[in-house]
C-alpha cells in the first residue's frame, strides 16, 4: 500500500473508531460502519482488522466490557443493568465474557475495587509526595464554555505519548494555529487500570480560535482533525510535578474525592490542560489541570 493510500485508509478507519466511540450503545452493524468508512462490505472488515489489529465485533465488545468494568469500579448500576448496556441479554453470558477478559466475575471485580477505596490515599502519598498537596479543598468546580480544538489520535501507553505530542505541536505551529487562544490539552478515553496499555486511546489536542482556519489538506499533513471540548461542569485539580504522577491524581480523584463529593460523573471524556511545558521548566515545576466531567 502506498504511503498516501495508507494514510487515507487510516483516516477512514479513525472515522469509524470515533463513530463507535460516540455510538457505543447502538447496534453498530457492519453495514453501517462500512458506510461511515466509505468502504464496500466486501473489504471493510479486512481493512479494519489489518489497521486496528482486532475484528470489528471484538473491538466493540472490548470497549463495552471495559466501560462495564469502569462502572463496576465506581459502583454504578447493578450487574444486570451493566450486562444489558454491554449488549448481553443474560447475566450468565455477561459474566462469562467479563471473566474471560478480566479473569474474575463482575461481582468479584466490584467487591475487590470497592474494598480498596478507603486505602487509596496512603499508597499515593508514598509513591508521590506531591499528592499530599491534593485534598478536597484543592478541587474546584468550574463551568467551561465549549472549546474548538484540533486533535491527533494516539493509541498506546499514556507515558509514551511524548514524541507524538511534540510532532503534533510542531505541526500546529507551522500551520499557524498557535494564536492567543491556543491551549495545549490531552484527552484520555480509557482507564489504564482496565484497558491494556497498547490499546489506550488519547488525543493530542490544541484549543484554537473560532476564526482560525485549517483546510483538509493541512489537516491530512498533520494527521489531525477538528473537534470540540463540550461545555459543562468539571471538577478541576492542579497537579504540580512530573507527568508520571497524573495517573495517581486520577486514581485519587475517582477513588477518594468523587465517592465523597456528592457529585456524579458526566458522560464526556476527561482531559488535561498543560499549563506549561517541559521545554520551559524542570519536571518538578510542571503544572497540569486535571479536568473530570460532572453532571449538571
Amino acid at each position: 500500500m502506498k504511503p498516501d493510500t495508507e494514510q487515507t485508509y487510516r483516516h477512514r478507519i479513525l472515522r469509524v473508531l470515533l463513530y463507535i466511540q460516540e455510538h457505543l450503545d447502538d447496534d453498530l452493524s457492519l453495514e453501517e460502519l462500512a458506510r461511515v468508512a466509505h468502504f464496500s462490505m466486501f473489504h471493510f472488515h479486512r481493512v479494519f482488522k489489518a489497521i486496528v489489529g482486532q475484528p470489528v465485533r471484538e473491538y466493540v465488545r472490548r470497549l463495552r466490557l471495559e466501560r462495564a468494568a469502569i462502572d463496576l469500579k465506581q459502583g454504578e448500576g447493578s450487574i444486570a443493568e451493566l450486562a444489558l448496556e454491554a449488549g448481553y441479554e443474560t447475566h450468565e453470558a455477561f459474566t462469562r465474557a467479563f471473566k474471560g477478559m478480566f479473569g474474575v466475575a463482575p461481582s468479584v471485580f466490584r467487591s475487590d475495587h470497592q474494598a480498596t477505596l478507603g486505602n487509596v490515599l496512603e499508597p499515593l502519598k508514598e509513591r508521590y509526595a506531591v499528592i499530599s498537596e491534593v485534598d478536597a479543598e484543592s478541587v474546584r468546580i468550574e463551568n467551561f464554555k465549549e472549546r474548538r480544538v484540533v486533535m491527533r489520535r494516539y493509541v498506546g501507553p499514556y507515558n509514551e505519548v511524548g514524541p507524538t505530542y511534540s510532532e503534533f505541536m510542531m505541526w500546529a505551529g507551522m500551520a499557524g494555529l498557535m494564536g492567543p487562544e491556543a491551549m495545549a490539552l490531552g484527552i484520555s478515553y480509557d482507564d489504564p487500570d482496565v484497558t491494556p496499555a497498547d490499546q489506550l486511546r488519547y488525543d493530542c489536542a490544541l484549543v484554537i480560535g473560532e476564526e482560525d482556519t485549517v483546510d483538509e489538506a493541512e489537516l491530512a499533513r498533520g494527521q489531525a482533525r477538528l473537534g470540540h471540548i463540550p461545555a459543562g461542569r468539571y471538577a478541576v485539580v492542579t497537579h504540580h510535578g512530573p507527568y508520571e504522577g497524573l495517573g495517581e491524581v486520577y486514581r485519587w480523584m475517582f477513588g477518594r474525592w468523587l465517592p465523597t463529593s456528592g457529585q456524579e460523573l458526566g458522560d464526556v471524556p476527561c482531559f488535561d490542560v498543560y499549563l506549561n511545558s517541559i521545554e520551559d521548566c524542570d519536571s518538578e515545576d510542571l503544572l497540569t489541570d486535571v479536568c473530570i466531567p460532572l453532571k449538571s
